[in-house]
């Protein structure tokens, strides 16, 4: 993703099944084109307090991507 800034949307929701489901989306423009990439779908069994779902959303992007809390306006 490089040094630009990214802009993350997030959700969560529940399935058919009862399990809760929680989709990381980000934005960011390159070539002043705006660009989005679905960075996963990742279940969700905790309480959906703020805290609980800004961990789980940052300790995911870092592993899997290498983009760090800084880079996310």
């Amino acid at each position: 993703m490089g040094e630009r800034m990214l802009h993350l949307i997030i959700d969560i929701w529940t399935s058919r099944q009862k399990c809760s489901v929680l989709g990381i989306e980000v934005q960011y423009i390159k070539d002043w084109k705006l660009c989005k990439q679905l960075l996963g779908f990742l279940a969700f069994d905790v309480a959906h307090t703020g805290g609980n779902i800004k961990r789980r959303v940052y300790d995911h992007i870092k592993s899997e991507f290498g983009i760090t809390e800084q880079q996310v306006t």
